[in-house]
C-alpha cells in the first residue's frame, strides 16, 4: 500500500504539471488530473479491504484493515510528495510543511472512512451471501465488484479535491 500511495501522488503530481501545459486553469488541472489516480487509489484500497474482511467476514475487522491500509497509502503519499516533478519547479512552495501535514491528516482520514465503510459494506455482503447458500467462496471476488466500484467513484472525486487543495495552494494553514 505504500507503494500505492508513492506511484499515485508522483503520477497524479506530474500528471498535472503535464496538463497545465496546454491549459489556463490550474484548479481544472490539478482536479481533472487527479481523478483518473484517484479511481485507481480507491479502487485498490477497497480491493485491499475487501480481501482482508473475506478472510473471517464474521469477526469484527481489525484495526490494520481500517486504519494500517490507509496509514500506508499516507506514508507513500508523504514520501512521494517531494520527488515529483511539481515540487521541483514551484521551488518547494507548494509543500510548506504546515499545509502538507494538515493536507496528510485530510488524506488519512478520508482513506480511513473509505476503509471502514467498504469493511462495513464487504462485511455484510459476505455474511449475508454466507447464510445465504452455505458455498460461498472464500474471497467473494464476484460480489465484490458493487461495493468496489462505489468505494472509487465516492474516493475518487474526494482524491481529487484533496490533490487540487494542496497542490493549488488552497488549503493554507498558516501565512
Amino acid at each position: 500500500m505504500i507503494g500505492l500511495g508513492f506511484t499515485a501522488a508522483i503520477a497524479a503530481q506530474n500528471v498535472q504539471l503535464v496538463v497545465a501545459t496546454a491549459s489556463l486553469n490550474p484548479i481544472a488541472d490539478a482536479t481533472l488530473s487527479a481523478i483518473p489516480i484517484g479511481v485507481l487509489v480507491a479502487s485498490l484500497l477497497a480491493t485491499a479491504v475487501w480481501r482482508a474482511i473475506a478472510i473471517k467476514p464474521e469477526s469484527r475487522p481489525q484495526a490494520r484493515v481500517w486504519a494500517l491500509l490507509p496509514l500506508a497509502v499516507t506514508a507513500g503519499v508523504a514520501a512521494a510528495l517531494p520527488l515529483s516533478l511539481l515540487a521541483a519547479v514551484t521551488s518547494g512552495d507548494a509543500l510548506r510543511l504546515p499545509d502538507l501535514a494538515v493536507g496528510l491528516i485530510l488524506l488519512f482520514v478520508g482513506l480511513a472512512a473509505l476503509a471502514a465503510w467498504t469493511a462495513s459494506a464487504a462485511r455484510a455482503t459476505l455474511t449475508a451471501t454466507a447464510t445465504a447458500t452455505a458455498t460461498a467462496t472464500a474471497t467473494g471476488s464476484q460480489r465484490s465488484w458493487p461495493v468496489v466500484v462505489a468505494a472509487a467513484a465516492v474516493g475518487a472525486p474526494l482524491f481529487a479535491l484533496w490533490h487540487t487543495m494542496l497542490t493549488t495552494g488552497l488549503l493554507r494553514v498558516a501565512n
